[in-house]
């Protein structure tokens, strides 16, 4: 199963939309995507693993999440990705509040 998939299935256990990379037409709802990643190197310098960045966002119409960012991390570790931090936005032009979840995955390369 791809990262995007696995996130995508994770995510839904929620019982909340969940889009990838856009903001979901449904609110309260989760947004994801992954960024970068960085390899990591063995003695032979091959990188045989690499770590990526997921964020989830959990859009709002008001400030109060709450107890989805507690369910979501639970849900995204029991998947395998790390907890790293979170974040708070407000979107004023769209009126929605978004609570954003770092995860890491480590997933295997091709060698």
């Amino acid at each position: 199963m791809d990262l995007i998939n696995l996130a995508y299935d994770t995510l839904k256990e929620t019982s909340l939309p969940v889009s990838h990379l856009t903001r979901p037409e449904n609110i309260p709802g989760l947004s994801y995507y992954f960024l970068g990643s960085k390899p990591t190197l063995y003695g032979d310098g091959i990188a045989r693993r690499e770590e990526r960045e997921c964020q989830v966002d959990l859009w709002a119409k008001n400030a109060n999440f709450g107890d989805y960012p507690e369910k979501i991390i639970a849900l995204m570790r029991r998947a395998g990705f790390r907890y790293v931090r979170e974040d708070f936005d407000i979107e004023r032009s769209a009126g929605v509040y978004r609570k954003s979840l770092i995860f890491l995955i480590d997933y295997n390369v091709e060698v």
